[in-house]
């Protein structure tokens, strides 16, 4: 084809180009035939001996200037003349029609009018034959010409068909979403949920009534029934446990508590082969004073680690260098005998605050995420994350209550902690870490490293921005506290509805949402709010946009344990002397029957907490054969969520809130071919009333584009028949019900 269109002149062939492209090329089988009798009328010219000589006179007047002749300079200097070759375009229409009468019956009856000139034309190929180089070299040179041309065809049909498809994804009809991520392919952390494990509580295996790996890895396979797919493990490493593994002695080894590297790496391994991934509490703000860190720090005031932790010299008054409290009570301060100077902790005294102006210790602790990466982590959960800086002037903080420095301000919670929380350049250290995690050496684009930061701060625009941004990013996400820090008081749909929105509306796209209901250092939900509300609960934590996160116990509705006086070990409460503080309560075993000890551990045992009373009817093996449970409303919830994208991804639209009722719609549209999922868009309802039913109309209320009638396909006693139909404009829902809605378009 190329070689034929070589024989046309620039214009014939643009215009049989734009003919290829408006008929779908279906002219081309004409043009090969054309080629084919042209290079015959060649040959047999050749095998004939006929030669003719070319001169000027034999062609018509200015053809080379006014009808476009190609002149080439290559091997013989021959002049091609294709001005007549415009014509073949032109007949090739009527070919079919019968107009070759009066033509050559032989192989010389081609698609040309004037038949003298053609020959004219034709001796010039003939004498070009002469020399193959010399075509070549000008058939090679004119077949640029044309691909050109043809690729240059081939971009605008392929732009005009992708235009159209642009123009069709536009006009089509899309939802109106909050924080909307519809079409996107989502990483396995905004896909799961994260369960967390307290290693002491879960599972004891070895009888000493301390939970440990080996029972964790026990119990595997009730997580991923249960619908967990990424479980947070929080500290199990060498420890004198005076905060139950927060103090660490030693970053890379296991606490024999709970077993060895062995016991862990069959661990990590027990989940991936489940398709299962693990997260590590990662404690970078201090570490135990019996870390050899520490040990050398305090050995000697030239110690070449001495400057690895926070020393000052005693105050005027011998007294401790400034006003800053501990938040576990008392000064911040502790006085070194050995040394005469006073260490910083902000927590316990046996906890000391590395220094993280010092680059060797940023150096040491991002060594310490290589180190257990390489075990095959998935990723950590930073612990007191906005500690890690203090101010280098070492500044007395204020009182909350006048504003002044004052001998009477003497408790943590009673500063304005100006130079001890969230200093600047403390994010230079999170990016950091998350540089390690983003690393070439741990860098998988289908399974990234993945990095959550723990931090309690009195303005939301601070935790926000320890997600950093496109060019300098912290954490996947910050945890989201706005819901754990709620009294039952506030658990309304009004109030609830505002909580949600505060925290979508202050993020943008790239920033996933999360939330937390319960944790460690927090009340049990059943606890804070009733045993029917935390079905609630559960219910609006795994039908929210973005990661939930769950603390052991809470699929089954644990309440917290009674723990007295004697036998309270949180070093909160030991060192305030207020039980108040305590967070054993919260800690206690993990419930699986109504066996002694609850199955945690055997008989006879003495637990490192008391087995909450509750466990002979809230437990693991009585709700597994109840069919209406707190644990098969929770399995039932988490297998929607995996199912359904409009759960999964982070569209979120308020419908409808007053101090009873909550309701918002999930909608998933897919933009990955423009079509959209009518099986993927819900309306989630709550009841927050504790005692009464309510009457629901929700017409009127943003679902204008769907039916009036909607399916129930979950509801939060179990008790609604799946596809229950509901007519929405008018509806009645128990108290503490919720109701999981889908919506078919009109």
């Amino acid at each position: 084809m190329s070689e034929v269109l070589d024989l046309l002149n620039e214009e014939s062939r643009q215009r049989y180009l734009d003919r290829a492209c408006k008929d779908g090329y279906a002219v081309l089988p004409d043009l090969e035939a054309l080629k084919n009798r042209v290079r015959e009328k060649e040959r047999k010219a050749i095998m004939d001996g006929q030669r003719e000589e070319v001169s000027a006179a034999d062609a018509e007047p200015n053809h080379s200037a006014a009808n476009g002749a190609i002149s080439t300079s290559v091997g013989t200097g021959i002049e091609r003349n294709t001005s007549d070759k415009t014509r073949l375009l032109a007949d090739e229409d009527s070919e079919d029609s019968g107009r070759t009468s009066g033509s050559d019956t032989d192989d010389d009856n081609l698609a040309v009018d004037d038949d003298d000139d053609y020959r004219s034309t034709h001796s010039k190929a003939v004498v070009s034959m002469r020399s193959k180089r010399s075509m070549a070299a000008e058939s090679q040179q004119m077949s640029r010409q044309m691909r050109f041309a043809y690729w240059f065809c081939f971009a605008v049909v392929f732009g005009a068909g992708v235009s159209c498809i642009v123009l069709l994804i536009l006009a089509s009809p899309t939802c109106n979403t909050n924080n909307s991520d519809n079409g996107e392919q989502l990483a396995w952390w905004q896909r799961n949920i994260i369960y967390q494990v307290y290693p002491r509580s879960l599972q004891d295996s070895n009888n000493d009534g301390i939970g440990d790996l080996r029972g964790i890895s026990s119990r595997v396979d009730y997580l991923r029934d249960l619908g967990i797919r990424t479980v947070w493990l929080s500290p199990m490493f060498e420890s004198p446990m005076v905060d139950f593994g927060y103090d660490i002695s030693n970053y890379t080894n296991v606490d024999p508590i709970f077993g060895n590297l062995t016991d862990f790496d069959e661990l990590i391994r027990a989940l991936h082969d489940r398709g299962m991934q693990l997260l590590l509490d990662f404690v970078p703000n201090h570490t135990s004073d019996k870390h050899a860190w520490f040990t050398e720090s305090s050995s000697s005031g030239s110690n070449p680690k001495r400057d690895w932790y926070i020393w000052q010299d005693a105050a005027s008054d011998g007294g401790p260098p400034n006003n800053w409290q501990s938040l576990f009570g008392g000064s911040a301060w502790q006085y070194d005998n050995r040394t005469q100077q006073y260490y910083f902790h902000q927590f316990t005294k046996e906890q000391p605050d590395l220094n993280y102006r010092n680059p060797h210790v940023r150096a040491a602790m991002e060594d310490v995420l290589r180190f257990w990466l390489r075990r095959g982590v998935d990723g950590f959960r930073v612990d007191a994350i906005a500690f890690l800086l203090e101010d280098a002037e070492f500044r007395n903080e204020t009182c909350t209550l006048n504003g002044s420095v004052s001998v009477a301000c003497h408790e943590w919670n009673t500063m304005n902690h100006s130079y001890t929380f969230a200093q600047p350049g403390f994010h230079a250290i999170v990016r950091s870490f998350r540089e390690v995690l983003d690393s070439s050496e741990f860098f998988n684009a289908t399974h990234p490293k993945f990095m959550v930061g723990e931090m309690y701060a009195p303005e939301l625009e601070d935790v926000l921005e320890l997600y950093g941004n496109a060019s300098s990013p912290e954490c996947h996400f910050p945890f989201n506290f706005l819901l754990i820090g709620l009294q039952a008081s506030d658990w309304t749909g009004r109030k609830i509805g505002n909580v949600v929105g505060q925290w979508l509306n202050a993020t943008s796209k790239d920033q996933w949402p999360n939330w937390v209901l319960g944790n460690h250092d927090n009340k049990r939900v059943a606890s804070r709010l009733s045993a029917s509300l935390a079905r609630t609960a559960n219910f609006l934590l795994l039908t929210l946009p973005g990661t939930p996160t769950t603390y052991y116990g809470e699929e089954i509705g644990m309440i917290d344990g009674n723990v007295t006086w004697n036998e309270t070990v949180d070093p909160s409460a030991l060192n305030t002397g207020d039980i108040s503080l305590s967070r054993d309560p919260e800690r206690t075993p993990m419930q699986w029957d109504n066996s002694s000890n609850s199955g945690f551990t055997s008989a006879g045992v003495d637990t490192w907490l008391p087995v909450a009373s509750t466990y002979t009817e809230v437990n693991v093996a009585a709700q597994l054969a109840q069919p209406r449970s707190m644990l098969q409303l929770y399995k039932r919830l988490a297998q929607i969520r995996s199912s359904e994208p409009a759960l999964q991804h982070s569209s979120y639209r308020l419908i409808h809130a007053t101090d009873a009722l909550l309701a918002y719609a999930r909608e998933y549209t897919s933009t990955t071919d423009g079509s959209g999922s009518t099986n993927n868009q819900y309306l989630v309802v709550l009841n927050f009333a504790s005692t009464a039913s309510k009457a629901v109309s929700l017409t009127g209320s943003g679902l204008a584009g769907y039916q009036s009638t909607g399916h129930v396909q979950l509801s939060a006693s179990l008790s609604t028949n799946v596809s229950l139909a509901l007519n929405l404009s008018a509806f009645d829902m128990p108290a503490g019900e919720a109701y999981l809605v889908k919506l078919t378009p009109s």
